[in-house]
């Protein structure tokens, strides 16, 4: 403890409760920066499958309909690069491999908008969704 502490009247007890304090703080804003990586990937992941889903060989049936599908596997495309890399940063910062996988799991299994919606709140808010569709 700094001697300025000291002369200023702050007693050690104080100081010290001061600092298990800060820590607890901190511990609870890396839980919640973790929990919205992880949840902005699901996110992604579940933009990923649906635009992939609907990107099926029966819409490149005829000409006309070729470019929407090319888009639609673009899309897909550029989602799975999001939640790859969300994926990569919940990692970093210390996700483990089976929080990460129920997230993902579940935000596959979303299939309405209600669903989709219902994570994006999830993510943007730091609840934890998961969607439980049997397939």
């Amino acid at each position: 403890m700094p001697y300025n502490s000291i002369v200023k009247g702050k007693a050690v007890g104080r100081w010290s409760k001061e600092q298990k304090e800060r820590k607890k703080n901190e511990i609870r804003t890396h839980n919640a920066q973790l929990h919205a990586a992880v949840s902005v990937a699901g996110v992604a992941a579940a933009v990923a499958a649906l635009t992939a889903s609907n990107a099926t060989p029966l819409e490149m049936s005829t000409k006309q309909s070729e470019a929407p599908s090319k888009m639609s596997a673009a899309i897909a495309s550029a989602a799975a690069l999001v939640a790859s890399h969300c994926i990569e940063i919940a990692e970093e910062m210390g996700a483990d491999h089976h929080q990460i996988l129920t997230a993902v799991s579940s935000a596959i299994n979303a299939r309405t908008n209600g669903d989709v919606m219902t994570l994006t709140a999830g993510a943007a808010t730091g609840t934890a969704v998961f969607i439980n569709h049997k397939i």
